[in-house]
């Protein structure tokens, strides 16, 4: 086995574990073929990430006092503000 088939299965089974975790909303996202992967970059990463930051402040929380709960997101409407209905 080499370093990179021991990292892989590492990965794996950390995915594995935490997808398997009794949480009521997985955030676990799956692909079903690479054209998806190829839609997703870093920089749509941070600007959908910066994109949420600034919801969540304009809905009167200030992200740096504290992490912002699943809760606070659904009753703001901020993923569906940003991501479009269906987010």
């Amino acid at each position: 086995m080499t370093a990179n088939d021991a990292a892989f299965d590492h990965v794996r089974q950390e995915i594995a574990d935490e997808y398997a975790k009794p949480y009521e909303k997985p955030w676990i996202v799956g692909f079903s073929g690479a054209s998806q992967l190829t839609e997703i970059t870093p920089r749509k990463i941070v600007t959908t990430m910066q994109q949420v930051i600034e919801e969540v402040r304009l809905a009167g929380h200030d992200p740096a006092e504290g992490p912002v709960s699943i809760e606070f997101l659904d009753e703001n409407e901020i993923i569906e503000e940003v991501l479009g209905e269906g987010g």
